[in-house]
């Protein structure tokens, strides 16, 4: 348990001090990572902290980093509420959807109907 706690807290201090580096393949690492530290912290954590970073993910500049963040818009809305998933990570998902990089369009084609559940018929399809 106290490995579990020390490797969140690891994961989170390296999301929170790296989500904006000006390096894309460090923002790319932290897009395929951010699920997972997800999963360890509270809720009040993920909301105040980590929706807004992978937000600034699925806004990056780099097609690449929009690419991890996009393959991840399923579990990530899975473990949100329903209004914070519609609040925030649903306006990125149709900015994703006319994004100029195809590859961005497909990895988020690939993991949209997912989201159905969690967002609703009628919201995933708008």
């Amino acid at each position: 348990f106290l490995l579990h706690v020390f490797l969140s807290q690891s994961h989170y201090e390296f999301i929170s001090q790296n989500d904006q580096d000006k390096s894309w393949r460090v923002r790319y690492m932290v897009a395929n990572q951010l699920y997972e530290l997800c999963e360890a912290v509270g809720p009040e954590t993920i909301r105040t902290n980590l929706v807004p970073a992978y937000v600034r993910l699925l806004r990056d500049n780099e097609a690449e980093v929009r690419i991890a963040a996009a393959g991840k818009a399923t579990k990530f809305s899975q473990i949100l509420s329903p209004e914070l998933s519609i609040q925030h990570i649903l306006p990125c998902v149709k900015e994703l959807s006319s994004d100029s990089s195809q590859h961005v369009r497909s990895a988020l084609a690939s993991v949209i109907m997912g989201m159905v559940p969690v967002l609703g018929k009628d919201a995933t399809i708008e």
